[in-house]
């Protein structure tokens, strides 16, 4: 889903709220996310999952079609992992409604 979508499927939500400030709300929460994923602190929100800094050290890998050996480095990624209860409300035949 992308934001404009997002910002308005939470707008029809809440008729006092105008869309401008939904989607300020909206990149506020990703800019607070992606700030503390930044300072490598764990982020959970109950009922959707958990997004945890994960660092990948440095190591080398072959190239597939060269067949040369590349160094790739130290890098950071984000690790999601999804809660129980989203994962059954997934695999149930409602669906999220």
């Amino acid at each position: 889903m992308i934001r404009n979508i997002l910002t308005a499927r939470i707008k029809a939500e809440f008729d006092n709220i105008s869309s401008r400030e939904v989607l300020d709300l909206v990149d506020s929460f990703w800019g607070v996310v992606g700030y503390n994923l930044k300072k490598r602190n764990r982020i959970e929100i109950r009922g959707f999952g958990v997004f945890s800094p994960k660092r990948l050290v440095a190591r080398k890998i072959k190239n597939p079609i060269s067949g040369k050996i590349i160094s790739v480095p130290t890098r950071n990624s984000i690790n999601f992992k999804t809660s129980p209860e989203l994962v059954k409300k997934l695999s149930s035949k409602e669906g999220l409604s």
